[in-house]
């Protein structure tokens, strides 16, 4: 209680600050000029009038990412160029003044300064016409079906606030319209529109909390950026119209936040009424009751966390699961078995586990690990040192037929695999990570049928997975049981092949080698394990993990293909939302480049 009338004079102090004049800020525009290379030369027009306050002026520009800065320039309504200095931001008024300079916040972060001018005496104020330009290097990027930005130019928390803003996107040398480009406009309620070869987006109503995210695209072939994505913009539409809504007219009262009604009664209090004053008391508050919301989230994050995991219901529903089947795998005369369950199918073993996955999207690796053992196993596919690099290599396919041991589904997942590997390895017949990729990429229904394996089953056997996890049991404690049963090398062929499944082929594998030496003699996939340098259960783990990557990236890309030509679709909904020009969206424009907050006079 010491501290609150500290506080209170503080407060005081702080409010009673604005009776001194305020800048104003009449017309910020900003030309953003598109080159054929993707660069963007940048023109502000800032028109304003500096008091005595602050000593300089500046532009808060973070997230940039691989976007460049260059070419930063000032000028004057006089026609004055601004010196550019390494800046000092408490350097004083006269010392910056007709000088400007770059501030490097580190991480993509800058800040572009220039001085405010002096006033003679007797002056209070002066009217003041600011020409700022910049180039933002690779601004538009060059995607699969459109060229395109979604950027942030100008910063929430701006002072003082502008009464105009207006923001043109113009492509040099070619002028630009719905027939062959399309535009959005985020963070502030106005308008935009195509029009005089230019998309321009503005408004009257631009608040603190306002930003202005831009987001372009143009037609292939248009220009040339030199910042090639192989992905479509689609994803960038998409993502930036999450939660969009372009409604039209601005409505103050939707904008209003309970902080500004404290900002404006701790004011009257003081009997101030200067609106940017109010502003930035109501940003003030807006600070504290974010840092308080932040501390107290930070006290409960591991509560509500907890909280989260538990309401969600699923990891619940799979522990009971998960209890119901170890109780049957312990139930019997026994808590082993030597008997491979589900017919030895790895299809329906891996559907019957992946019910008891805590993911929505259950890992492959391990089952895709035992399909590629298989074919180890069968000598189509061989590990063998080349120049002493680890290599795989496509061997002779062996027909294999439906039997007790392995369903229809099964082989035709071996077959497709193999097949897979054979034509991605080309006619050095040797498999690499990135051929593999790129066939996948191009030959989609392949890729369908890895992620088939994802699949869970509807209604699995209880019964079966009770085995499996006894089968599980017997391995685990393999070099404790007596009674392992006689070595049958095709029976424990198939243990690896569980085991990699289930996740534990080093153990079993060590074992084998305690129990039974000779079996690593007499089986002609343990004997490439054995006299292989190589890690061989590694091996095994990174095909199947960029298997699994692989067909996972392939999926993905066909999807995204699939929607890409809706960017220049007629499609439905406003013009807006479509990008034709209409309402600005004060919400959404996610995944923007450019960031920060603030800027103007300090």
């Amino acid at each position: 209680m010491k501290r609150l009338p500290v506080a209170i004079l503080a407060l005081f102090l702080l409010l009673s600050f604005s009776a001194a004049g305020q800048p104003y800020l009449k017309d910020l525009e900003l030309v953003v000029n598109v080159r054929d290379n993707g660069d963007a030369l940048v023109t502000e027009t800032r028109r304003m009038t500096i008091t005595s306050k602050g000593s300089e002026c500046y532009i808060a520009m973070d997230g940039l990412r691989e976007i460049t800065l260059s070419d930063f320039r000032v000028t004057d309504e006089t026609g004055l160029g601004y010196s550019l200095v390494g800046w000092d931001v408490s350097a004083t008024r006269r010392e910056k003044a007709g000088r400007c300079g770059i501030v490097s916040k580190g991480d993509g972060a800058y800040e572009l300064c220039w001085g405010l001018d002096l006033l003679a005496g007797g002056e209070s104020q002066k009217e003041k016409v600011y020409t700022i330009s910049y180039t933002l290097g690779s601004l538009m990027k060059s995607y699969q079906e459109a060229e395109g930005f979604n950027h942030l130019f100008i910063a929430p928390g701006i002072y003082p606030l502008p009464d105009k803003v207006n923001l043109r996107v113009e492509v040099e040398g070619v002028p630009i319209d719905t027939s062959n480009a399309r535009g959005w406009a985020f963070g502030y309620y106005g308008e935009t529109e195509f029009r005089e070869g230019c998309f321009d987006a503005w408004t009257e109503n631009f608040t603190s909390s306002s930003r202005m995210i831009v987001m372009v695209a143009l037609k292939k072939g248009i220009i040339h950026p030199a910042d090639t994505l192989d992905s479509p913009f689609q994803n960038v539409v998409d993502i930036a119209l999450e939660g969009a809504n372009f409604g039209g007219e601005y409505d103050p009262s939707s904008d209003r936040l309970f902080t500004d009604d404290i900002a404006e009664w701790i004011c009257g209090k003081f009997g101030i009424d200067n609106p940017n004053t109010i502003e930035n008391v109501a940003m003030g508050v807006s600070v504290g009751v974010i840092g308080l919301i932040v501390l107290l989230f930070a006290k409960l994050k591991t509560l509500l966390t907890y909280l989260a995991y538990i309401i969600s219901l699923k990891p619940l529903r799979v522990w009971l699961k998960r209890l119901r089947i170890k109780r049957l795998a312990k139930g019997g005369l026994s808590p082993w078995q030597r008997e491979i369950p589900f017919n030895g199918s790895l299809f329906a073993s891996n559907k019957a586990l992946n019910t008891l996955s805590y993911k929505e999207t259950p890992e492959i690796n391990n089952v895709l690990g035992a399909y590629i053992l298989r074919l180890f196993q069968r000598g189509e596919l061989i590990l063998y040192e080349e120049n002493g690099i680890q290599t795989i290599k496509i061997g002779e396919h062996v027909e294999q037929a439906e039997d007790g041991r392995k369903s229809a589904k099964d082989i035709k997942i071996e077959n497709t695999l193999y097949y897979i590997f054979r034509s991605a390895a080309g006619k050095d017949g040797i498999l690499q990570e990135n051929e593999l990729k790129r066939w996948l990429k191009n030959n989609n229904s392949y890729a369908k049928e890895i992620l088939s394996l994802r699949q869970s089953s509807s209604s699995p056997k209880k019964e079966e997975l009770a085995r499996l996890f006894k089968l599980k049991n017997f391995l685990k404690d393999f070099t404790l049981i007596e009674e392992r049963g006689v070595m049958e090398v095709r029976l424990w062929d198939e243990y690896l092949v569980f085991a990699t499944l289930l996740g534990m082929a080093d153990q079993v594998r060590k074992d084998f080698r305690k129990v039974c030496p000779e079996y690593f003699s007499m089986s002609k996939a343990a004997n490439i394990l054995e006299s292989s340098s190589f890690n061989f259960g590694a091996a095994v783990s990174n095909i199947a993990y960029y298997t699994a990557n692989a067909a996972t990236y392939s999926q993905l890309s066909a999807e995204r293909a699939a929607t890409s030509a809706a960017l220049w679709s007629a499609g439905s909904g406003s013009s807006s939302y479509r990008g034709g020009g209409g309402h600005s969206s004060y919400h959404g424009g996610g995944g923007h480049s450019g960031g920060g907050s603030g800027g103007g006079i300090r």
